[in-house]
């Protein structure tokens, strides 16, 4: 997903900690269909396939590109899911980045495989047939969208009314947080970053920000953004930023990427045609911002301006520095690595049947976990997969899902016990603290593996920690211990003695 992600949900501490926690397991499946960076996701798979072609494409993600498509033909190919080779060819992202602009040879040649026209899409046969050889898809101006409204949906159906989810540049506000009416998107003073001097109210509606204030380099002092305009293959350059307001965030996060290719007279039409969408587009010319909204723009404003600045001036200044930061409570970001399926099968390589199972401990089992752990332990439910290879009542292992508190936040662990007791594998799911995610390194993981329940697990005599992780390595730690006492509990399992 390129960045952190941020989730709060309003709710009795327990119930909206497995709402969270779904939501970023959510996030995590959708970036293992749609990021052409991962060569296992279902993109990556219709990519590889050469020639023109029909294949068969997994449901969702036949829907997401039928959505594309529609938009594409809508703004008339501002946006595009099809110009990944533009995306390749520029690198911006992993790939890169450039220094110089590939030359214009190069740009005519990719640009013979971007043409959203050369896809047709049979959404009841989930069947995507493609004409154009070496077209390649990229969903980086929806997928993110696409994921905040997944996270916003398990959300819901958690029960979870009140809450915000954001990855950054997208967001979408869920209710309204206690004792207000509205969530309020405070946007930063270019010059005092701490400092926020005006705010959006949104209530359930997405908002989305496009800009090349990130990710962009300079060559013979023109500046090269990461959004390229998919009709002529180069950076678009007109627009400083456009912030989209939309009721999803897929629509906010296309639209706001077509706009900013678009410019301000067509962005405007094309917003303006939506039911429910606002906009607000600035522009810099020769250092001086200016700004252009909808008719709607206005009315999403807080009311109130700070004494002393000129609205235009004011405002144009502000949404220069593409800053939205949430005026909230404490919630909980986080990277999110695996799917639990995915950390599972790394595990696990060799299983073929993975059986996932709540475990639900006896007030006796806690005290025999907490007992062997040597602390109290609180949650009473667990999930855990028993991995099969041939025979159902002989497992190879068993996966444990765990959060465990490192600093001040969870961290997502899947830990693979064998049916000897020993530690065989360990994956971070989830880690949502600022610093410390290295404990993810396979140096650090490799001191965990063959240890039983009993073994000494002390942080910097039996287990060397990681420089600037400390709370982290500790947490590992304890999970590994904990993840251990769990099945010998709940399965009977005991370690083999060394002999």
């Amino acid at each position: 997903m390129g960045g952190p992600w941020e989730i709060i949900a309003h709710g009795p501490p327990d119930h909206a900690r497995r709402a969270n926690d779904a939501a970023f397991h959510e996030i995590a499946r959708i970036e293992s269909l749609l990021s052409r960076f991962r060569p296992d996701s279902e993109i990556s798979r219709i990519n590889k396939a050469v020639g023109p072609r029909t294949l068969p494409v997994d449901p969702e993600v036949c829907g997401i590109i039928a959505l594309a498509l529609r938009y594409a033909e809508r703004t008339g190919g501002a946006f595009d899911p099809t110009a990944g080779a533009l995306g390749r060819l520029w690198r911006f992202g992993p790939d890169g980045p450039r220094s110089v602009p590939p030359d214009k040879e190069q740009i005519r040649t990719a640009l013979k495989r971007v043409d959203y026209r050369r896809v047709f899409i049979d959404e009841a046969r989930c069947a995507l047939t493609i004409t154009q050889p070496g077209l390649e898809f990229d969903l980086g101006g929806m997928g993110k969208g696409y994921a905040v409204d997944r996270a916003v949906a398990i959300l819901r159906s958690h029960g979870i009314e009140r809450g915000f989810v954001s990855c950054g540049s997208t967001s979408f506000a869920l209710g309204a947080p206690p004792l207000h009416d509205a969530w309020r998107i405070g946007i930063r003073d270019p010059r005092r970053p701490d400092r926020v001097v005006r705010t959006l109210r949104i209530r359930d509606r997405a908002v989305s920000t496009s800009g090349a204030h990130e990710q962009f380099f300079i060559c013979d002092g023109k500046r090269y953004g990461h959004i390229c305009d998919p009709r002529t293959g180069y950076p678009t350059s007109e627009m400083a930023g456009v912030n989209v307001i939309a009721p999803t965030a897929t629509e906010a996060d296309i639209l706001s990427t077509a706009a900013f290719v678009l410019g301000i007279r067509e962005g405007v039409a094309i917003l303006e045609s939506q039911a429910g969408v606002e906009g607000c587009f600035v522009k810099e010319e020769d250092g001086d911002l200016s700004f252009d909204e909808t008719s709607g723009w206005n009315e999403i404003l807080h009311v109130g301006f700070q004494d002393g600045l000129n609205r235009r001036r004011f405002l144009a200044g502000l949404l220069s520095a593409f800053g939205l930061l949430v005026l909230k409570p404490y919630g909980a970001a986080g990277a999110v690595y695996l799917t639990e399926e995915e950390a599972v099968r790394r595990i696990f390589p060799e299983g073929r049947e993975f059986a996932k199972e709540t475990v639900t401990l006896t007030a006796e089992q806690k005290a025999g976990v907490g007992g062997r752990v040597g602390k109290r332990i609180e949650e009473e439910s667990y999930t855990v997969y028993r991995i099969v290879v041939d025979d159902p009542s002989l497992p190879i292992g068993y996966g444990v899902v765990l959060n465990v508190i490192g600093k001040e936040r969870p961290i997502t662990f899947m830990i693979g016990v064998s049916p000897q007791a020993r530690i065989i594998g360990i994956e971070v799911m989830i880690y949502r603290e600022s610093q410390g995610s290295e404990i993810r390194s396979k140096r650090f993981m490799k001191q965990f593996m063959g240890k039983t329940v009993d073994a000494p697990l002390k942080l910097g005599r039996d287990i060397d920690g990681i420089s600037g992780a400390t709370l982290s390595s500790r947490s590992t730690a304890y999970a590994v211990k904990k993840a251990l006492a769990l099945t010998q509990v709940v399965y009977g399992i005991n370690a083999e003695k060394d002999s």
